[in-house]
């Protein structure tokens, strides 16, 4: 008796490991297997219209974007962009929330206009 109640407790201790696996599948199949495929691309002459016909060429695709200007101009502008995004959000959210916090009459109504 006390051995199948044991072994049903086993098996009840693995359920997490179960839900945890099919995200971890989705995970390791469609982003790792994504990401592996890209830095694999990176170091190929592939081309988008035709994905077969790659050639290896190593790093000449990193030497030709560190050495064009305009990666750097991108690169400063999406910079600043997410910098500035991020600390507007961060302004914006924190005044909202001290807004809705106190106790105003229209309190709930604003909550639900924010929501």
């Amino acid at each position: 008796m006390t051995s199948t109640l044991f072994k049903r407790e086993r098996l009840l201790g693995l359920v997490p490991y179960a839900f945890v696996a099919v995200p971890l599948a989705y995970m390791t199949l469609f982003v790792v297997g994504q990401l592996i495929q890209q830095v694999w691309m990176s170091f190929t002459d592939t081309r988008l219209m035709k994905p077969t016909a790659d050639d290896f060429i190593g790093l000449e695709n990193y030497q030709d974007l560190l050495t064009d200007d305009q990666f750097y101009t991108s690169f400063s502008v999406t910079i600043i962009y997410t910098i500035l995004t991020v600390i507007l959000g961060i302004l914006v959210g924190t005044a909202s929330a001290l807004a809705l916090g106190r106790a105003v009459g229209c309190r709930h109504a604003g909550l639900a206009v924010y929501l």
